[in-house]
């Protein structure tokens, strides 16, 4: 699981302590670099406020942390008065010190605005994402770099940076990482660099050669043509990267520039190493570097001097500090899972393995029902109760969210990462809520305020709603920590304020953290009961943990009636699942219950597993002794009619708890979850910002859609919310229709950029049974993009594309549905490109490594065919397409080279392969990547390889005569998780899905199968 650090009061202690919070190599010298340590802390959310900040200071050197977070924007950044030289539409950090910029919460992205650091010493950059900076051609800033240093600069620590282009100086970019006219002593570690013609240098002429020197490591390089970094007579010491797709030359050492290269790994490079360009050589110091068989090498000649193909060491120096190497074997996977903001934070250990930095301990103390007490007071100092302030993971974003009725915002604002979005209740009390797919163990809550309504709320409660059982209250917001307690869903009751409360963020977390409060003294008192599985923190305040035994940890307080959590519920065997068409006895979907030997157990996905049996199942809680009291709406057979027997119909819904007090649920319906149906138009991620795997954008015309299909048990209102980005000036309404008939309008007004998002929402009336949701343009700018809808009503589902109109829920169908589980519809089934509207090749001159995508790329099913390669089984080919993140649609692959590469998140949609060659698919980066309405037909091996942590869920697949369809990277494990459905799959020699790694999993569903030999093959865990 990848970590993220949720408050700037726990980065402000992380960043004080230990070693693994500190600066590295150059950075370390000349004094160190310890930014904005042992100063205050304030929060920003536009370039403005970062600005303003950096003025408001008493002095130029009074140290300053700002905690950043949200999207910063040109138009948001503004010149600040005071003592201080800022300037607009650039991150100025000119004539100053000791300052820490550090991106929290759900991450900062600067977009389209560069940082600029001129005659300036101590400046620490963390957890940024700085992406599309031009200095031509749009927006510009910065003169086209990402990071900028200039003018005497000293003493500057970037790291677990992420540093992104989608181009080169053609496309109007410059360098990501620059430095020039004396600047010294700086380390960039732990950074993604991406998709760019110049990844940086050190010495801007051959005038400039008094920079450095500079360290740099741990840092991944994705698809750079050159500038890795170029030197100019300046030192570096370059160990533990990772270089994946170098195009054109790598590190350049010139003009006396000496390059200390240990222990890289160099993937898909041309020349990696070496001096070009010039006759006037820099030298360098190599040992323990891997250069893979996908490394290339020109001839020495006038101005070209490779170092290889016989790498060796023209020099030899030392560096004056102390550090530990990776083996460059374990080089790719320690980078892929550390670099990058928003990541975490994680480092190696210098032993091949990640150091979490996590040291704080607990004991797992497994008490049937203990109650514990404790009361905490936390003030706006930097003292700590408990924790070592890495908070893990933020599990609110991703989760759902409701509340009481809304005065402004919406619901989703508090778990979008975004300080400048809210919800407000309809006065000065109210809850909202965050809701979880399945059980979470939570120990901290941090509640933040909008910036203008600070220390609004006086008085608050926080409350398992599972059960009703108050874990917290107090008198001001922050940071609060509590005994370990495991729920489904967390209320935050605000029960007092001064004024009408903004609750920006509204963040959860499965550690302990510091109890800094940005608020000026926060008293709270907790009381948690914790279940048989709970665990409690040993840091937490113990003193009086009075053990109240008689307070009975039984669920039998929940207002919905009823003796217990378990009521209502199915009881193993007879359990049935619902939402999928074709349904048969014993199998369930993700967010299905049931009771197995009295405990009450949730889905995690479809299975037709026992609980304990696999990880299918999550464990809610015991049924304390009620859990068989409703055993009578078990039978299946008897639930045609009777309202009790509810049992079938609220567990389908995978987003809801079932124990809301109000019978109202949540349902969020994503681009890669089943609900969603179609787009005119592409689905997208190259604007940040979004959930899941990326947003649905219409072409640019009216009378272009989204559709989605949702299932209700009975007609009534029910509330649709649209997250949305338009960085239009224009109001792209769209015309909202249920089942072909328009019902409503929605007006997507401006939001300023494709970066920013926000909501709006409007109630209509659903049918019972299936019903299609569309949302269609109006405009001829056609719709914003959609991100995703939310619905809010009772007893809601996901519901099936095809236009079968189900009848409402009921598990009556027990008898029908086996009748039909080998021919359910798939619903546009492999829907991919039938024929060819004419053949493109791809040259290796203008392709080195590849056709790049960047974005979104439409085919228009057109054979693509490079000229070289052929359609044998060696390995290191290079890919026809390569997608760095994005979309690729309507494309024939040719009959040669390695298929489709894919990094980063990515959408692969109607696309076919004839004949697949080595691989049709391989993901090489962690990502989540989706694929649907594609062909594939003839692998002489596996169709689908994964080699990263990654999840791939496919759809509308039809697959003929492979030997595998998805195979994860012998030996490895990542692991990764896998999904199939509305598929068809035909001769599968060996297995569907095949993996060495006892944590992988693979999930089928609706999908048609013939002469296949095995499902599953190997170690991972398989559910179908």
């Amino acid at each position: 699981m990848k970590k993220y650090l949720g408050a700037v009061s726990a980065l402000a202690l992380a960043l004080t302590c230990g070693s693994a919070m500190a600066a590295t190599g150059y950075a370390t010298q000349n004094g160190g670099t310890t930014g904005g340590k042992g100063g205050s802390v304030v929060r920003a959310t536009t370039g403005t406020q970062i600005h303003q900040a950096i003025c408001g200071r008493a002095s130029d050197t009074t140290p300053l942390i700002i905690e950043v977070s949200g999207t910063i924007t040109p138009g948001n950044t503004k010149k600040a008065s005071g003592s201080c030289n800022t300037k607009d539409g650039v991150i100025e950090l000119k004539e100053i010190e000791n300052i820490t910029l550090i991106g929290v919460g759900g991450g900062a992205t600067f977009d389209e605005i560069g940082i600029h650091i001129r005659n300036s010493k101590n400046i620490i950059l963390r957890n940024l994402h700085v992406k599309d900076v031009k200095k031509s051609g749009g927006t510009t800033s910065n003169g086209g770099d990402a990071i900028g240093m200039e003018s005497n600069v000293s003493n500057v620590w970037v790291d677990h940076c992420t540093l992104e282009a989608f181009g080169g100086e053609n496309e109007g970019y410059d360098g990501l990482f620059d430095m020039k006219a004396d600047t010294k002593y700086v380390t960039l570690s732990y950074s993604i660099l991406k998709n760019s013609g110049r990844g940086g240098l050190v010495g801007s002429s051959d005038g400039d050669t008094n920079n450095g020197p500079v360290t740099y490591h741990n840092n991944y390089y994705i698809n750079i043509d050159s500038r890795v970094p170029l030197l100019r007579g300046a030192t570096a010491h370059i160990y533990n990267n990772y270089y994946d797709g170098i195009n054109k030359s790598g590190i350049n050492a010139r003009l006396g520039g000496k390059a200390k290269v240990e222990n890289n790994y160099f993937d898909n490079a041309k020349n990696p190493l070496g001096t070009f360009y010039t006759n006037d050589m820099g030298s360098w110091d190599v040992s323990g570097n891997i250069f893979s068989d996908s490394v290339t090498w020109t001839a020495d000649g006038d101005d070209n001097h490779p170092a290889g193909p016989n790498v060796k060491s023209t020099t030899s120096f030392s560096v004056p500090y102390s550090y530990s190497l990776d083996d460059a074997k374990c080089v790719p996977s320690i980078v892929k899972e550390t670099a990058g903001a928003n990541n975490g934070l994680r480092t190696s250990n210098g032993q091949c393995k990640v150091d979490n930095s996590s040291s704080s301990s607990s004991s797992s103390s497994s008490s049937s029902s203990s109650s514990s007490n404790s009361s905490s007071t936390s003030s706006s100092s930097t003292s700590s109760s408990g924790g070592n302030g890495e908070l893990g993971s933020n599990l609110s974003i991703g989760a759902g969210s409701d509340g009481s009725s809304k005065g402004a915002g919406s619901y989703g604002s508090v778990r979008d990462g975004d300080m400048s979005s809210y919800w407000s209740p309809s006065g000065t009390s109210g809850r909202i809520s965050i809701k979880y797919s399945s059980p979470q163990t939570l120990r901290t809550v941090i509640i933040k305020e909008s910036a203008d309504s600070e220390g609004s709320i006086s008085a608050w409660k926080l409350v398992n709603n599972d059960n009703g059982s108050q874990i917290a209250s107090g008198s001001g917001v922050g940071v609060i920590n509590f005994s370990a307690v495991t729920l489904s869903k967390i209320n935050f009751e605000i029960t007092s304020a001064s004024g009408t409360p903004k609750v920006a963020e509204f963040e959860t977390y499965g550690e302990s953290g510091g109890s800094t409060s940005s608020s000026s003294s926060s008293s709270s008192s907790s009381s948690s009961s914790s279940s048989s599985t709970s665990s409690t923190s040993s840091s937490s305040s113990s003193s009086t943990s009075s053990s109240s035994s008689s307070s009975s940890s039984s669920s039998s307080s929940s207002s919905t009636g009823g003796s217990g959590i378990c009521d209502g519920v199915n009881v193993h065997p007879n359990w049935t699942a619902k939402d999928w068409p074709g349904g048969i006895p014993n199998h369930a979907e993700g967010g299905d219950q049931m009771v197995y030997q009295n405990n009450l157990y949730k889905a995690n996905w479809y299975t037709n597993s026992v609980p304990g049996s696999d990880y299918s199942w999550s464990l809610v809680g015991s049924c304390n002794g009620t859990g068989g009291s409703s055993s009578s709406s078990s039978s299946s057979s008897s639930s045609s009619s009777s309202s009790s027997s509810s049992s079938t119909s609220s567990s389908s819904s995978s987003s809801s708890s079932s124990s809301s007090s109000s019978g109202s649920i949540e349902l969020t319906i994503q681009e890669e979850t089943g609900g969603f149906c179609n787009v005119d138009g592409s689905i997208d991620s190259n604007n940040g910002g979004f959930t899941g795997a990326g947003f649905a954008n219409t072409d640019n015309a009216s009378g272009k859609a989204v559709v989605w299909a949702v299932k209700v048990p009975y007609g009534s209102s029910y509330s649709l919310e649209w997250r949305y980005a338009n960085g239009s000036s224009d109001n792209r309404k769209g015309d909202i229709k249920v089942n072909g008939s328009k019902l409503a309008s929605v007006d997507f007004d401006s939001t300023g950029s494709w970066s920013s998002w926000t909501s709006v929402s409007k109630t209509v009336s659903l049918s019972g049974g299936n019903n299609t949701i569309e949302l269609v343009a109006t405009t001829g700018g056609g719709l914003a993009n959609i991100d995703s809808i939310m619905l809010v009503g009772n007893d809601l589902s996901r519901g099936s594309c095809d236009n079968s109109s189900s009848s409402s829920s009921s598990s009556s169908s027990s008898s029908s549905s086996s009748s039909s589980s080998s021919s359910s519809s798939t619903g546009g089934m492999g829907s991919a490109c039938t024929s060819s509207k004419g053949n493109v090749t791809i040259k290796k001159s203008d392709h080195p490594n590849g056709y790049v995508v960047n974005g979104t790329f439409d085919g228009g099913c057109k054979t693509y065919t490079p000229d070289w390669g052929d359609c044998g089984q060696a390995e290191g080919q290079k890919p026809v397409f390569r997608v760095n993140g994005g979309t690729l649609k309507n494309v024939i692959i040719g009959q040669r080279g390695d298929g489709v590469h894919v990094y980063g998140n990515a959408t692969i949609e109607n696309v076919t392969w004839p004949n697949v060659c080595e691989d049709g698919l391989t993901v090489k980066d962690d990502a989540t990547v989706t694929i649907r309405n594609i062909t594939a037909s003839d692998a002489d091996d596996k169709f689908i390889q994964v080699n990263a942590k990654a999840t791939v869920n496919v759809s509308k697949a039809k697959i003929n005569n492979v030997l595998k369809m998805f195979r994860e990277n012998g030996g490895k494990c990542y692991p990764i998780k896998v999904s199939l459905k509305d598929s068809e799959l035909t001769k599968v020699r060996e297995a569907i899905f095949r993996t060495d790694c006892s944590s992988s999993t693979f999930t089928m569903s609706n999908t048609k199968t013939s002469d296949i030999k095995a499902v599953c093959k190997g170690d991972g865990k398989c559910s179908y």
